[in-house]
């Protein structure tokens, strides 16, 4: 628990058992009580509206992509773009995957996480993936133009699929574009 959340219940417990001996002491009939509220806000500073993330360009992605490949020598199965820190790649290697968190222009490697096991699920799909993760974005960035936010290997109405979200350049908002993870063809686009 917070310091301030055990202040808090600590508080709560001591005026509780406070009105349980106050009723004890008149007789046992019990009177009205007052509760107060000891607890002050987390924070007194106004919160900071989230600024959305403004995606990474394609050629900057694709860059990402095959650092973090070679790198690690596997396979590139997602791709997330941060604003602050530039490119999270997540990596199939043998049995495990290996999150490589790349610079934003895509040419060099920050940091490299523990590889973690992969589980029965996600290696059977990920073997099914025929198309390049970079040839996916690449698919999508034609169909809806813009910059690339993220893409993951997922399933869309029983179809395996790479899912690419694009900060669209016509506007604001985002639009997913789908890929047919087999066969590289895009299969649907929708907003967001």
């Amino acid at each position: 628990m917070k310091p301030r959340t055990m202040r808090t219940f600590a508080v709560v417990i001591a005026v509780g058992a406070a009105t349980i001996l106050a009723g004890c002491s008149n007789g046992g009939s019990p009177r009205p009580t007052e509760v107060v509220s000891l607890s002050t806000p987390e924070s007194t500073t106004a919160a900071t509206p989230a600024v959305p993330d403004s995606g990474g360009e394609l050629a900057a992605a694709q860059a990402a992509i095959a650092t973090a490949e070679s790198h690690t020598g596997g396979r590139g199965v997602e791709i997330d773009h941060d604003d602050a820190r530039g490119w999270s790649v997540e990596v199939v290697v043998g049995e495990t995957t290996v999150e490589v968190e790349v610079s934003a222009d895509g040419t060099s490697v920050v940091s490299t996480d523990s590889p973690d096991a992969l589980d029965g699920d996600d290696r059977v799909r990920f073997e099914q993936v025929g198309v390049s993760l970079s040839d996916a974005l690449a698919t999508a960035v034609g169909a809806v133009p813009g910059t690339i936010d993220d893409a993951e290997v997922t399933e869309r109405e029983e179809l395996l699929v790479i899912e690419v979200e694009i900060v669209m350049s016509a506007g604001p908002g985002t639009q997913h574009a789908y890929i047919d993870a087999q066969s590289g063809t895009l299969v649907a686009t929708d907003g967001s």
